[in-house]
């Protein structure tokens, strides 16, 4: 229901400014910079092979690689591919689970809805973590949302604890209380199991289901007796703009400092030395936590905007 709230607002905002005929539903594969006329421009290349040229590009995609914990890694390749997935390659529309007993990896958000959407499909699910459950209502400390927790971050000069801060604030997965509470009743019904400060040591394919152990056996036993025949990990994913294909040709030409993947952006959240600027998670060394959010994406626009448009727009605290 979120997600179509959502896809309305984004059609009401394209309609209301006249944004029709701008929306393209369009798959880039490249961007190149070039120059003509003695001007800086940039070449985006389409999944369909052609073309679009552009003076200025803002970059707005939250393209990461899959953790993937390392007994996955390692698995040899002789189970259906379907029976082991990461998050990001599920669709619960077409799923049939009646009978199946699904584990899921991970403590975050994305693993509460998949439980949720496995169980109303008929699954029994366990849910396993290497941490407690725990319930959070933001990523991040509502003080991230406004100068109480982000005049200090920009003041901080160092790139890299900056990026400690950011996991600090973050602190891992966490549930909302809403959803906690939907699969603490499901658990009372006997539909769910919480495998807490546990996680896989090994899994092997036998016959049509998952034999599964722990690395603490001990304290979940059961686990290892219990037929599972699906598994799959809502561990999360890294963003490192160094896998960002896109920016092959701009990492070359313009190479910038990176911290863990993040790249180290000018004020305007420009990429130094060509009109290409950053939105999203890996602004994040200049937004703060939140980067990856809506209230990031309007910090974003505060500092785009005005060097798109050569304007000066007021800000209400700092900026890096």
């Amino acid at each position: 229901m979120a997600t179509a709230i959502f896809q309305d607002f984004c059609r009401d905002v394209t309609r209301r400014w006249g944004l029709q005929d701008r929306v393209i539903p369009a798959r880039v594969q490249r961007i190149e910079r070039f120059h003509q006329s003695g001007q800086q421009r940039f070449r985006l290349e389409l999944a369909d092979g052609q073309g679009l040229t552009a003076k200025r590009v803002v970059l707005a995609i939250s393209a990461s690689t899959p953790n993937l914990p390392d007994w996955a890694q390692t698995l040899p390749l002789t189970y259906p591919r379907d029976r082991l997935l990461h998050a990001r390659q599920i669709d619960l529309r077409g799923l049939r689970l009646a009978g199946e007993h699904v584990l899921i990896v991970g403590s975050g958000l994305t693993s509460g809805h998949l439980a949720l959407g496995a169980i109303t499909r008929g699954a029994t699910v366990m849910m396993m973590a290497r941490r407690t459950f725990y319930e959070k209502l933001f990523d991040a400390e509502p003080g991230w949302l406004g100068p109480k927790y982000l005049n200090g971050f920009y003041a901080e000069p160092d790139w890299q604890t900056r990026w400690q801060i950011i996991q600090s604030a973050r602190n891992g997965g966490s549930l909302t209380p809403a959803i906690f509470s939907k699969l603490r009743r499901l658990e009372r019904e006997g539909k769910l199991s919480f495998y807490e400060w546990c996680e896989i040591h090994s899994a092997a394919w036998q016959g049509d289901v998952w034999k599964v152990t722990c690395h603490q056996p001990s304290a979940h036993n059961c686990i290892a007796n219990r037929p599972i025949d699906r598994i799959w990990l809502a561990t999360g994913s890294t963003l490192d703009v160094n896998h960002w294909s896109l920016l092959s040709d701009i990492r070359g030409t313009h190479p910038l400092p990176l911290v863990h993947g993040l790249p180290v952006l000018d004020a305007d959240l420009r990429w130094a030395g060509c009109n290409l600027f950053i939105m999203g998670g890996a602004a994040a060394l200049q937004l703060g936590p939140a980067a990856r959010n809506l209230f990031g994406a309007k910090l974003a626009s505060e500092r785009i905007v005005p060097a798109l448009t050569k304007n000066k727009l007021g800000r209400s605290y700092p900026r890096a």
